[in-house]
């Protein structure tokens, strides 16, 4: 078998050919279109990749922005709770202390009430009793006791010390008007022997004028006033301590009742 070797270069050039034609036409635009396929998908996939990324960052961020949105929510909270809790204690110990303010003035109020009231109860019972003393020792008072207080203010002035005779004799002796008072008139014969005796024991000037007069304020008593000097024997004193005594007497009852 003879081979044609003229057809066999030609084959293999158009083989060669062919492969030129492939490669250049076909297989490179083919591999070139491929290759920026593959850019582009490596590309989107970055930017996916990135794109992810950034979501979950963003994710994380917001995460933490929301905890700390919440931190702060319970935070408002809690100071809302606890400013609350201490304005409505607040308010709790002002009503109370208002309250009790309150209470206090009408406790005292109440007190003071009923202290002007047993006050009056008092002055009003030792005021009759007093007033119904006077009265009897006023009625008592007749001629017999008259001459018996004439002769204990006589005593009084006897019994005094020298310095307040002398005064009363200097301050007579300048004193042209002597005034005596009583609590009932005085007869014509209490007034003489009053008279005589302010003349012999106290050396009072025949000339001067004594002048008897009636002042209900003493309690059968009788009493000397030259200038702004005054002598007096009566029971008033008695009656102030007598008084004093039903007061004390008094309060010490009322006191009683409230502690019982």
């Amino acid at each position: 078998m003879s081979i044609d070797f003229f057809t066999l270069i030609a084959q293999i050039f158009n083989l060669l050919l062919l492969l030129f034609l492939l490669r250049k036409f076909l297989y490179l635009p083919v591999l070139k279109i491929v290759e920026e396929r593959q850019k582009v998908i490596k590309s989107e996939l970055q930017k996916a990749a990135d794109e992810h990324a950034r979501a979950l960052k963003l994710s994380k961020e917001c995460s933490a922005k929301m905890a700390d949105i919440d931190r702060q929510r319970q935070v408002i909270l809690d100071q809302t709770q606890e400013h609350a809790q201490e304005l409505a204690q607040k308010l709790a110990a002002e009503a109370h202390k208002e309250y009790e303010n309150a209470r206090l003035q009408w406790k005292n109020k109440l007190l003071a009430e009923q202290k002007t009231l047993e006050l009056a109860l008092q002055n009003l019972v030792v005021e009759h009793f007093d007033a119904f003393a006077r009265g009897a020792l006023e009625q008592m008072a007749d001629l017999s006791l008259h001459a018996l207080i004439v002769e204990k203010f006589k005593q009084k002035i006897e019994t005094l010390d020298d310095e307040e005779k002398k005064q009363i004799a200097a301050a007579l002796k300048t004193d042209r008007q002597i005034k005596i008072l009583s609590a009932l008139p005085l007869n014509d014969s209490l007034q003489k022997d009053l008279t005589h005796f302010m003349h012999n024991s106290l050396q009072v000037d025949r000339s001067a004028e004594i002048t008897f007069a009636q002042d209900s304020a003493l309690i059968c008593g009788i009493a000397l006033r030259v200038r702004d000097q005054m002598i007096s024997w009566n029971l008033a004193s008695y009656m102030e301590n007598f008084h004093k005594q039903m007061s004390d007497q008094l309060e010490n009852l009322l006191n009683r009742g409230k502690n019982a």
